[in-house]
C-alpha cells in the first residue's frame, strides 16, 4: 500500500483521531508518527527542545530516563532535578526537587521497562512543556481494539488488578521472591523480580516455565532476574496462571536439585 494513497490517508488520519481521543489530547495539540525507536527519540527531543535556553531538567528513575540524558548533553547542559535513583528507591517530595529555572524543558520516563519502576505521579512543573517517556505501542487496529474493551480505564484498572496478582504474592513469598522496587514505584507493566538462591535457581524457574507454556520471562541482560511484563493483551487469566506456577515452583523447589 503505497503511503500516499487515500487508502493510507484513511488509515493514518482514523489512528489520529483514536489517540485523541482515548488519550484526551486537546485539539490545539498535534499527533507526530515518527520514524525511530525510543534511543532515537532521546536524540530528538533534546534536538527540537533544549535550543530556547541550552539547558534542561531530568528525573533519573532508572535505564531510559538515564540514557535520554546521557544523549541530551551532547546538546546542552542537563540537570538532574534530584539525584539518580538508586535500587529500592522512592521518588522525593516535588516540593524537594531542584529545578532550573533557565531549562527548556522537564523530562521524565512514565515506566522504566528494564528495572520495572514506573513514576507514581505526574509531575507539575510550571512554565515549561513536560515530556513524558511514555512506553505505549498503539496503532490503528490496536487503537480500535483497546476503544473497544473500554479505553483507558478499563485498561488502567485491569493494569492495578494484574499487577496486584503477582506483587501480592512476591510479598508473601517470605522473600523467596524478591521484588527491589520500593513499593510506591512499583510498575503496573513491568514486574520485575528475583528468587532466593540466586541465578542457578532463577535458571531452573525459567526452564521449567517454558515447559508450562510461559515464555519470555527473563529480564532484561543488563540486571538479570525475572521480568513478567503485563501490557494490554496479557489476560488476568493468563496472569492467574503464571501467579499459579510461581506458587508451585515456591513449594516444590529444593536447591538440592541444581546443580552449580
Amino acid at each position: 500500500m503505497s503511503h500516499r494513497s487515500s487508502a493510507y490517508d484513511k488509515i493514518h488520519n482514523n489512528a489520529i483521531s483514536l489517540v485523541k481521543e482515548l488519550l484526551k489530547i486537546p485539539e490545539n495539540y498535534k499527533v507526530l508518527f515518527l520514524h525511530g525507536g525510543g534511543r532515537a527519540a532521546f536524540a530528538s527531543v533534546a534536538q527540537n527542545l533544549i535550543s530556547k535556553t541550552g539547558e534542561a531538567d531530568y528525573a533519573i528513575t532508572g535505564t531510559w530516563s538515564f540514557l535520554a540524558a546521557e544523549e541530551a548533553k551532547n546538546f546542552g547542559k542537563v540537570n538532574y532535578v534530584f539525584p539518580k535513583c538508586e535500587k529500592g528507591c522512592d521518588v522525593p517530595d516535588q516540593s524537594t526537587w531542584k529545578l532550573n529555572n533557565n531549562a527548556s524543558y522537564f523530562y521524565y520516563c512514565a515506566n522504566e521497562t528494564v528495572e520495572g519502576f514506573e513514576f507514581p505521579f505526574v509531575p507539575e512543573i510550571n512554565d515549561v512543556p513536560i515530556v513524558c517517556d511514555m512506553s505505549i505501542y498503539v496503532c490503528g487496529k490496536v487503537l480500535e481494539y483497546w476503544k473497544k474493551e473500554g479505553g483507558i480505564e478499563t485498561t488502567e484498572k485491569l493494569s492495578k488488578l494484574k499487577s496486584e496478582i503477582l506483587y501480592n504474592l512476591i510479598d508473601d513469598s517470605d522473600d523467596f521472591y524478591i521484588n527491589e522496587i520500593h513499593p510506591n514505584c512499583r510498575s503496573r507493566i513491568n514486574v520485575t523480580f528475583r528468587i532466593r538462591g540466586g541465578v542457578p535457581v532463577e535458571k531452573e524457574f525459567l526452564k521449567l516455565a517454558e515447559q508450562h507454556g510461559m515464555i519470555q520471562l527473563k529480564g532484561h541482560r543488563s540486571i538479570g532476574g525475572i521480568r513478567a511484563s503485563l501490557y494490554n493483551a496479557i489476560t488476568v487469566e493468563e496472569v492467574g496462571k503464571l501467579a499459579g506456577f510461581m506458587r508451585l515452583f515456591e513449594s516444590e523447589y529444593s536447591f538440592d536439585e541444581i546443580k552449580s
